[in-house]
């Protein structure tokens, strides 16, 4: 069954899933790529772009993911725009599935794909219809937003060193991941 086709799940799971992605790291960053492509589903959810959970794959998504890079982001020196390592690797995250392509070749275990290796596999990604319905929501969507900009990009245009590791970082994302998902009575939007 895919990780999609379960049941319902509140907004307080996907602001934790928020604050705790599978990130990659270069000494004292934390790579933004994940971070930046989930604030570009988002917009895409709020403008009607991306509807019914499904994520496509093509030049717009892609536009949409280096507009958002520019804004978050900018020029960085550890850091560039990537829409194919993100895509791919989302993956790895509960509530992302790709949508392979019937026939398509598998792609390496282990190997981040170029785009156009992602396009011919990839038509696109799916995620729960209430994920979007969370999205689509100004005050569900602000508080998406908010957790993937104060965890992963240290507010709008700058990136956020590491965390302390071990048990203290590990106690301050739970205690981050904690207030997110409580704020308010309601899950719903």
């Amino acid at each position: 069954m895919a990780k999609t086709q379960r049941l319902r799940q509140p907004l307080s799971y996907y602001l934790t899933c928020f604050a705790h992605l599978n990130c990659n790291r270069h000494g004292a960053y934390i790579a933004p790529h994940k971070a930046v492509l989930l604030l570009a589903v988002i917009e895409g959810v709020r403008t009607g772009f991306i509807t019914n959970g499904f994520v496509p794959l093509g030049d717009r998504m892609e536009a949409l993911c280096r507009r958002t890079w520019e804004r978050y982001v900018g020029l960085h020196p550890h850091y560039r725009f990537s829409f194919a390592t993100p895509f791919y690797h989302m993956a790895n995250e509960p509530f992302w599935d790709l949508l392979v392509r019937p026939g398509a070749l598998p792609v390496e275990t282990g190997q981040t794909p170029s785009n156009g290796v992602l396009y011919d596999h990839c038509c696109g990604a799916i995620i729960p219809e209430e994920f979007c319905d969370y999205m689509a929501a100004a005050p569900s969507r602000d508080r998406l937003i908010r957790v993937l900009t104060q965890t992963w990009l240290g507010g709008r245009g700058s990136l956020r060193p590491l965390a302390p590791t071990g048990s203290e970082g590990r106690a301050a994302a739970a205690e981050a991941a904690v207030s997110y998902g409580n704020e308010g009575t309601s899950d719903v939007a």
